[in-house]
């Protein structure tokens, strides 16, 4: 702890007087260590107020996301090799938000796949680790399609396309064409850790979520 014995100008004493000049007067060695410590001082506490200074800290927007990890490759590109081919994501959202697990329902609820690219996208979740085939003891022929627990880790992401789809494409989405936030369509209380809020607002600019019921434990 550095402590500094300042003596202040008495009144009536002339300029120059030697007895008016303190340790910490102008043009002492103890007045230049003086203004040193505060520069830095400044410094410090200009970079705790500003959180951008520090960008693993805080990030602003329209600038460059650090990580904090050195990464070998991008994730969101890593991650769209399975995910971003054509009905891969379609066919999740159907196994996980409507429960339609057989190959025959999966044709049906998916318009435009054909048989032949369905089972190549099948397989290629499959190999993923995505989700499992489960055939039936009694009819071994009639398989059914579950998430794996890889698979039911995309579910945020299903949620997020909800999340911006019914914010900026609420003129096709919805009937009304109003815009919604997720918890308005999705309001189960066990659902809120998957979602992403992005700020929905409504006719009065104000940003308001649906209030949800309690989760029910098993």
């Amino acid at each position: 702890m550095i402590s500094f014995n300042v003596r202040t100008k008495m009144p009536g004493r002339r300029r120059g007087d030697p007895s008016s000049v303190g340790p910490c007067s102008q043009g002492s060695n103890f007045y230049l260590i003086y203004k040193v410590y505060a520069l830095i001082l400044d410094r410090r506490s200009r970079r705790c107020l500003d959180p951008s200074a520090d960008p693993l800290r805080y990030w602003t927007k329209g600038t460059p996301m650090v990580p904090a990890a050195p990464l070998v490759s991008c994730p969101i590109a890593t991650s769209l090799g399975v995910l971003g081919k054509k009905w891969a994501l379609l066919v999740i959202r159907d196994i996980a938000m409507r429960r339609t697990e057989r190959f025959s329902e999966l044709l049906g609820t998916i318009p435009g796949i054909t048989p032949r690219v369905l089972s190549m996208r099948l397989k290629e979740l499959e190999q993923a680790g995505i989700i499992r085939k489960v055939a039936q003891k009694r009819s071994p022929r009639l398989v059914r399609w579950n998430l794996t627990e890889m698979g039911w880790d995309a579910l945020p992401i299903l949620m997020s396309y909800v999340a911006f789809g019914s914010k900026w494409y609420s003129k096709t989405v919805f009937a009304d064409k109003r815009p919604r936030d997720v918890s308005a369509i999705y309001p189960q209380a066990n659902l809120r850790p998957f979602e992403i809020d992005i700020g929905v607002a409504d006719r009065d600019g104000n940003v308001a979520r649906v209030a949800r019921r309690p989760a029910i434990s098993d």
